[in-house]
């Protein structure tokens, strides 16, 4: 065979088992669209259950936007966050306590709309969080019927539930939010509110003191001070342009209690407990007076701050009330024996306190003798009560008294240092049980007309009388007399618990009684013009204060009623009828918030109350006489759109940024 026969005979075998070759191979389109449809397949299973759960997701997002501002107000953002502004709960308070009375039932529908539907086809991650968000819408439905039906029967406190299950519903969003990837934005706030925001949020200063502590409070120079004395210590704040001062002293076991005159001190005695059951009622037990600073209370021993002159007396009744200490002495008000009469003792003020003087036999204290003597000129029967008091009066203090006698309770004004000098005799009422109070505010200058009001009564009756006062002379003016039932007129160591108040300023006084049918009753009057009115058939505690307007004089009163905690306030000007009781913040359910007793102070038309929560005072002020409501603006801090501002702020200060 030649050569080029056996060429093309390979090249023919060759050919031969190519095509054989080819025969096996799978065919290319077959394969692309096997593997179209499979991608399409994934595609459909995988990419359709994602963004249908971003689209759910994200729907229920904007949705919670617009049910957060039927909740708690403000305007709806079209980010997809869940931030709410640091204003939430008092917002919220708003609502419940003003909101209108369709309110919160209109928050159903949008409530409803953020549900996520149950989808089947879905990412199971993305199901099971939609299930959790349903669930806790139902939640939030629940308490928002609770809370309708409470405002259909009158609420009394804000219930905290509702906040409580809207934070598990935020989270339960965030949790789909993250299943569906779309978290970006979940710190950006769901609504905004205003600049100007109808709700309050009590201001809080740290007291640190128990919740039944004896406060007193007061205005210094436009800044807040307050004393709060509990079982174990004493505490003093003061707020002043936006700085808080504290601190906290151990009490010592005879501190009774504090006065301001005004100048505050702190008075050590023997319990009226003990005196009660003490042979001689305290009659030879001694009196610590100690001046309350500053600075020593900072800088002092916190075991022992005080340093007491002690005087050899014990003053009767509450210190407020028995006890007068100027520049140069201290007076008290004393039992002179067993049997009850009462007398006035001077001692000289000394320069240093003799806490650590000892006696002869080096045990204790040696008290200070008295320099004067002077005992009241009233007579009594020793089995009768007599109550008495300080009173500012024509030459400097006179002594207020009412005794019980066979005709009733009869009040006197007498100066126990002018023995020549007849005691003023203010009116007689019904009953057996005596009680005096008093307040005085002077017109003008040294020598100037002074006044003095006077409230004594007994358990059935009460008589308000002014004493004008001059150099020379007095004279009494019965102003107004109320058949009212009285129950402990006088707390025994509280000026905030008791039940009649007297307040004055200019010409005008106002006396508030609550009577044992829990009637908060007042008195306005202006020269000798009164009148009288029902506040509140249900009080329980309250304070009251009188402050200066353009326009006159304007009777402030705060109380918490038997049926309701919560703090309500109302204004009152001789002439006209005093507005409805409204709440201007809000009283929490657990206990927070404007809760309980009130505790009023005012100068001028400036006008500060507080209510404790705990160991912190929560407070709000007026400006203008009681007439719009405000947290402290030294308090007040300046607001930011960044919700993030305190994180950011610290991770500055660690260096974590720049």
């Amino acid at each position: 065979m030649s050569r080029p026969a056996r060429v093309d005979g390979r090249r023919a075998i060759e050919e031969a088992a190519k095509r054989e070759a080819e025969a096996f191979r799978p065919n290319a389109r077959p394969m692309m669209i096997a593997f179209g449809v499979n991608g399409l397949i994934a595609a459909l299973c995988l990419g359709v259950p994602y963004f249908r759960g971003q689209q759910l997701a994200e729907h229920s997002l904007r949705a919670f936007a617009s049910f957060a501002s039927c909740a708690i107000g403000g305007k709806a953002e079209a980010s997809l966050g869940l931030a709410l502004p640091p204003a939430e709960r008092s917002q919220f308070a708003e609502k419940v306590l003003h909101g209108e009375a369709s309110w919160p039932q209109e928050c159903a529908a949008p409530l409803h709309a953020l549900m996520p539907e149950e989808a089947i086809f879905l990412w199971p991650s993305v199901k099971g969080a939609g299930a959790d968000v349903r669930a806790a819408a139902g939640l939030v439905e629940r308490e928002l019927l609770a809370l309708e039906s409470a405002r259909k029967h009158g609420v009394t406190r804000v219930p905290e539930r509702p906040l409580l299950a809207i934070g598990k519903l935020r989270a339960a969003l965030t949790l789909l939010a993250r299943a569906a990837n779309v978290s970006d934005s979940l710190d950006e706030p769901a609504v905004r509110f205003d600049d100007k925001l109808n709700a309050i949020e009590p201001s809080r200063l740290p007291i640190m003191a128990g919740e039944t502590a004896a406060l007193d409070l007061w205005l210094r120079n436009g800044g807040v001070e307050a004393y709060a004395l509990d079982g174990r210590g004493l505490s003093w704040l003061a707020l002043d342009d936006g700085k808080i001062d504290r601190t906290r002293v151990k009490r010592s076991a005879l501190l009774r209690g504090t006065i301001r005159t005004p100048e505050p001190y702190g008075v050590l005695a023997m319990a009226e407990e003990r005196c009660k059951t003490d042979e001689l009622r305290c009659l030879r037990r001694a009196t610590g007076i100690a001046p309350i600073a500053r600075d020593a209370l900072f800088a002092g021993d916190q075991e022992n701050p005080l340093t007491p002159q002690w005087l050899g007396s014990h003053p009767i009744g509450r210190f407020d009330r028995s006890v007068r200490v100027d520049a140069l002495s201290i007076e008290l008000l004393a039992l002179a024996n067993s049997h009850g009469s009462i007398t006035l003792r001077r001692f000289a003020r000394t320069t240093e306190p003799n806490a650590e003087r000892g006696g002869e036999d080096g045990a204790g204290p040696r008290p200070s003798a008295a320099t004067d003597e002077w005992p009241l000129a009233v007579e009594h029967e020793a089995s009768r009560p007599l109550a008495a008091m300080f009173v500012a009066g024509r030459s400097g203090q006179d002594v207020a008294v009412a005794r019980a006698t066979e005709h009733g309770v009869q009040a006197l004004l007498l100066d126990p240092r002018d023995a020549t000098q007849e005691p003023l005799d203010l009116g007689t009422v019904n009953g057996q049980t005596p009680f005096v109070t008093a307040c005085r505010d002077s017109q003008g200058g040294e020598g100037a007309l002074a006044r003095s009001w006077l409230a004594f009564g007994s358990e059935s009756e009460l008589s308000l009388v002014r004493v004008d006062s001059s150099i020379d002379a007095a004279t009494v003016a019965p102003l107004t007399r109320a058949a009212l039932s009285i129950d402990a007129p006088i707390n025994a160591t509280d000026p905030a618990r008791d039940h009649v108040l007297v307040r004055c300023t200019g010409a005008t006084t106002a006396t508030l009684v609550l009577t044992k049918q829990d009637e908060l009753v007042a008195l306005l009057c202006e020269d000798a013009r009164c009148e009288q009115r029902t506040i509140s058939r249900d009080a329980d505690m309250f304070s009251a204060v009188l402050a200066q307007t353009s326009a006159g004089i304007d009777l402030v009163i705060a109380l918490s009623r038997l049926s309701d905690p919560s703090i309500a306030v109302t204004t009152w000007r001789l002439g006209s009828a005093p507005p409805a009781l409204r709440v201007i913040a809000g009283c929490w359910d657990p206990a927070a918030g404007m809760c309980g007793a009130p505790a009023l102070a005012a100068e001028g038309s400036h006008v500060v109350l507080a209510a404790r929560e705990r160991g912190d005072l929560r407070v709000i002020e007026s400006r203008d006489a009681g007439a719009t409501w405000s947290p402290l603006s030294d308090m007040v801090a300046k607001t930011t759109t960044n919700l993030n501002a305190p994180m950011d702020q610290h991770r500055i200060r660690k260096g974590l940024d720049k």
